[in-house]
């Protein structure tokens, strides 16, 4: 895979990614539009690993109260950072039971430009009226194991390409109550948990691609360093912003 095709893919995941919109859609697209080889799921992994170090820099503090928590454990009514441990936990096992069953016996057949930009429509219409029309009177500090897991369920439909896991967990916070930077900031914090799982099902989903292992390192590798540049410039200006 050319240099020139693996910056473009990390430039589109280092943009959508963060966006209530499907970075893996638009990633769908881009051999539609380009007429390049499709980069299939082991690239897939890489782009989610490579954004990982993204999000742990935006959300250091949360990250740190995390860190606490796990470091200086008690009630967990009492630790911040227990009770975040186990609203994303909660939040990300439905996900990891349907994502084990799409990729083992749906894989990337819905990878195509029609699912995509259905996915894309539908699901756009449904955050615009959960966010303009949902009461907003909760922060993450509302947050209960019930709503973690009911966010944790409507993650579920980011398993369809073009449908953003960003946007359909901050559509269900939304509807929940949460304001629309907490709806955010829970979303990202799910990145944590949820991306991983999904990471890791991708990964032996895409094992069974027939390509030598030496190539699939290389790729990986190669995609990973581009992707974490970009990643971290997109961040490096919203953190100077947010200061």
């Amino acid at each position: 895979m050319p240099m020139t095709q693996l910056t473009v893919i990390a430039l589109i995941q280092g943009i959508t990614e963060f966006l209530p919109i499907s970075s893996s859609g638009h990633l769908v697209l881009i051999p539609s539009i380009t007429g390049w080889h499709d980069q299939g799921l082991v690239i897939d992994v890489a782009v989610h690993i490579g954004t990982l170090g993204a999000v742990m820099a935006y959300l250091w503090r949360d990250i740190g109260k995390i860190i606490i928590g796990i470091l200086k454990p008690g009630k967990v009514r009492l630790n911040v950072g227990l009770r975040l441990i186990s609203y994303l936990t909660v939040a990300t096992i439905p996900l990891v039971i349907a994502g084990g069953i799409v990729y083992e016996y749906i894989g990337a057949s819905l990878r195509s430009a029609v699912v995509v930009g259905w996915a894309t429509l539908g699901f756009g219409i449904l955050l615009f009226f959960a966010d303009r029309y949902s009461v907003t009177i909760n922060r993450l500090e509302h947050m209960t194991i019930t709503r973690a897991f009911i966010i944790g369920v409507a993650q579920i439909l980011a398993l369809i390409p073009g449908a953003s896991r960003a946007g359909t967990t901050i559509t269900m916070a939304r509807c929940l109550g949460f304001e629309r930077v907490e709806a955010a900031r829970f979303s990202m914090l799910l990145f944590f948990s949820s991306d991983r799982c999904v990471g890791c099902t991708r990964h032996l989903g895409a094992s069974k691609v027939r390509r030598s292992a030496s190539s699939q390192r290389r790729h990986f590798c190669r995609y990973y360093g581009v992707h974490n540049s970009i990643c971290f410039g997109v961040f490096d200006d919203a953190m100077v912003e947010e200061s």
